[in-house]
């Protein structure tokens, strides 16, 4: 079929320089891909038309897909063959007709360049697991459902140490909240990442994941400042009211917790004070990292306030001395 099409136009580029085009020759033009329009514009221009074009003709030249330079082309070559046909006709001599004058030859239409295939692409670049990671930001230090004053930086390179860029990151968390969810690397393969630690004092652990691999960092948030005071005696949690004997030294056992439940180490400023010193008396009150240990020494028969404080947190006590308390615990 493809033999066939250039035969044929061959032949018809033979015609052109010899006759002006027939419809059928240009039919074949606008149905092959071999010339563009503006070649076949070219060619009517050149040679004209062997024919004068009807309505109907210009209909099908466009419904086979004529633009509009060619049916200039052709209207042009119908006037042109018009005003030849009405002008005077030379003088002759009787019996003797002139001679009909040749078209000029056309110039065979210039071949396109051969194109030249554009160069490939380069592959894409590629994260590599060796060289990615967060960069930034990772030794911050935060407490508990608080944001960190800094972004995360994690940073996208190649296998030569090249940023990647346009590089889709999706980020997840344990124990923390992270905006945004998802972004893409900028020209030196950077994404930042804002990070709200959560509620535990635990590692909260952000974690980066490009293409089939994943990095992660972990920062452990402090608790928060005290927000109760929980008072064990004798294995028991007390809340506002104590039994204590008359007759022997009780000991309490004190914890702080921030506001998540979170356990928070009491230092120093812990104190303890009652209200008659002839009922009840502080003994002692030591503070380490775990708890606070308050030592009471009941003064005698009776009842009185007691009060614990650390840090603005209070907790108030009712506290009974009686004898055989020691049968009721505390």
């Amino acid at each position: 079929m493809i033999g066939a099409t250039v035969a044929a136009t061959v032949a018809l580029l033979a015609a052109q320089q010899a006759h002006p085009l027939r419809k059928s020759d240009l039919i074949r033009l606008l149905s092959g891909s071999t010339f563009s329009q503006d070649e076949i514009a070219g060619m009517v221009r050149r040679t004209c038309l062997s024919f004068a074009p009807s309505g109907r003709d210009r209909a099908d030249f466009t419904a086979l897909g004529a633009s509009v330079g060619v049916l200039r082309e052709i209207d042009a070559c119908a006037r042109r063959t018009t005003a030849t046909a009405t002008a005077s006709p030379r003088a002759t001599l009787p019996g003797k007709a002139l001679p009909k004058p040749s078209p000029p030859a056309a110039p065979l239409p210039a071949t396109r360049p051969p194109t030249t295939p554009s160069p490939a692409a380069p592959p894409p670049a590629t994260p590599s697991p060796t060289h990615t990671s967060f960069v930034a930001g990772t030794s911050q230090h935060g407490i508990v459902g608080t944001k960190l004053a800094l972004p995360l930086v994690f940073q996208a390179l190649d296998e030569q140490g090249t940023p990647v860029r346009g590089q889709g990151v999706s980020f997840t968390a344990r124990n923390a909240r992270v905006d945004p969810a998802a972004t893409v690397t900028d020209t030196g393969g950077r994404a930042r990442v804002e990070v709200t630690l959560g509620t535990e004092a635990r590692a909260a652990v952000v974690s980066a994941t490009v293409g089939a691999f994943s990095k992660s960092v972990s920062i452990t948030p402090a608790a928060g400042p005290p927000a109760e005071l929980v008072v064990v005696c004798r294995g028991e949690r007390v809340e506002d009211r104590l039994a204590l004997p008359v007759d022997s030294p009780s000991v309490l056992a004190v914890t702080a917790r921030d506001a998540y439940g979170n356990g928070v180490a009491i230092t120093g400023g812990f104190r303890a004070a009652t209200g008659d010193r002839h009922i009840l008396r502080v003994r002692g009150v030591r503070a380490d990292s775990a708890a606070a240990t308050v030592t009471l020494d009941p003064a005698g028969p009776g009842s009185t306030a007691l009060q614990l404080q650390w840090l603005g947190v209070r907790l108030n006590f009712t506290v009974t001395v009686a004898p055989g308390a020691a049968r009721r615990g505390c």
